[in-house]
């Protein structure tokens, strides 16, 4: 009796767990289809609402409609209805040009510039071998015209727009060089531009300085190739600079950190569909030698994993300011026209740090740049810059020789 009594119980017991699941089973698909149900609603409101305002549009506005410019208004607007600061909708024209940019191919002469405190265009790199850099252009000309028309008078977007217009296109633009009285005129054919992610060249006599200005997909083999030749060069120790890098890609970084960590975690990634973090992880190959990373609060996102990932394993010392605050993964998805949208799809995490989306990645050794450095950065020659000097310092060297 009591044997069948505990059978019975048993059986109870299984139904009444059956039951519980069942139970739970049935909420949790009920909270879900709510939730579908209610974001169905809500995308046949806006539906509703668009073909209200395109029929209102097509019926009683007066002017001309721009069917280009009206798509892309709406798609823009969309998106900018997120509360996503790093959302964006790329027209088709924009699309091309990002995809160029991400492969380190731009049109343009082969210069980068920044707007100076006048108004006018600064130039600040010179890309090697391009077609600026063969007509004589240099670093810290300031380009007063394009095509004829002042430059702070038309804007530094405009300006910059002039400059770098169609492949096989003349740019005419006029500089003035300081320390110089007359202005001098250029006529440069524009081309594509591979543009080189990183330069380098030994410092304080024996130490490796390896600039990353982005990450993209030129990245790992232009990293490689300058801690191969540095290497060849005797050199004692690597700085890594990677202020004002404030754009790239997230993959990309995790790959040149995979060059200089040991076995481990690179990054976490956790996504919105997913309930386990992605991990990515480093082999057991790593650099060995003393490190530093140059960093500031223009430093975000892949630039910051790269700084903050070398500090977590403590394999570099960091020196500058608290970076941006970057912590989001974007993610570009292509639409049928041709052009596209990027938005938030993911958090990532370093590998021992907390993910730093706001707050930013601290130095370990403070410094910062007054204001009248800030100014003029580009110009800055190495052995003036506080923050490289200090790196240089904490690898044990001082500036007084270089290669």
């Amino acid at each position: 009796m009591k044997k069948r009594f505990g059978i019975l119980t048993m059986i109870v017991v299984i139904i009444l767990a059956a039951s519980t699941t069942m139970a739970i089973t049935a909420g949790y698909m009920r909270a879900k289809y709510d939730k579908v149900s209610e974001n169905l609603q809500a995308q046949e409101k806006a539906f509703t609402k668009m073909a209200e305002i395109n029929k209102l549009l097509r019926e009683r506005y007066i002017g001309d409609i721009d069917e280009t410019a009206l798509n892309n208004g709406m798609a823009s607007g969309v998106i900018s209805g997120l509360d996503d600061a790093y959302a964006k909708y790329y027209s088709v024209e924009d699309y091309a040009r990002y995809k160029k940019e991400q492969q380190g191919k731009v049109f343009g002469i082969g210069i980068s510039v920044i707007e100076d405190e006048s108004g006018y265009i600064r130039v600040i790199r010179v890309i090697k071998e391009s077609p600026a850099a063969e007509t004589g252009v240099k670093v810290g000309d300031v380009i007063v015209s394009v095509s004829g028309e002042d430059t702070a008078e038309i804007g530094f977007v405009n300006a910059c727009a002039a400059l770098a217009g169609e492949e096989g296109t003349n740019a005419e633009f006029t500089v003035q060089r300081p320390n110089m009285t007359r202005k001098i005129n250029f006529t440069v054919k524009r081309e594509v531009i591979t543009v080189p992610s990183v330069e380098y060249e030994v410092i304080a006599g024996d130490l490796g300085y390896i600039r990353i200005y982005t990450f993209d997909a030129t990245t790992l083999s232009d990293f490689n190739d300058a801690v191969d030749t540095l290497c060849e060069r005797g050199v004692g120790g690597f700085v890594f600079d990677v202020r004002r890098n404030s754009t790239g890609d997230i993959d990309v970084a995790a790959q040149v950190l995979d060059t200089l960590l040991p076995e481990g975690t690179i990054m976490r990634r956790a996504y919105a569909d997913s309930e386990e973090p992605e991990v990515v992880v480093s082999d057991e190959a790593a650099l060995d030698m003393p490190m530093a990373v140059i960093m500031d609060e223009n430093t975000a996102s892949a630039a910051e994993l790269f700084a903050c990932a070398l500090s977590d394993y403590n394999k570099a010392t960091t020196v500058g300011t608290t970076t941006f605050g970057k912590g989001t993964i974007q993610q570009m998805f292509p639409l049928s026209d041709r052009s596209a949208v990027s938005i938030s799809v993911a958090y990532f995490y370093p590998p021992l740090s907390n993910n730093f989306e706001g707050t930013g990645v601290e130095p370990h050794v403070r410094v910062t740049l007054s204001a009248e450095q800030q100014a003029k950065f580009y110009d800055m020659e190495k052995e003036d810059d506080p923050q490289l000097i200090e790196a240089v310092r904490q690898l044990g060297r001082s500036f007084g020789t270089s290669d």
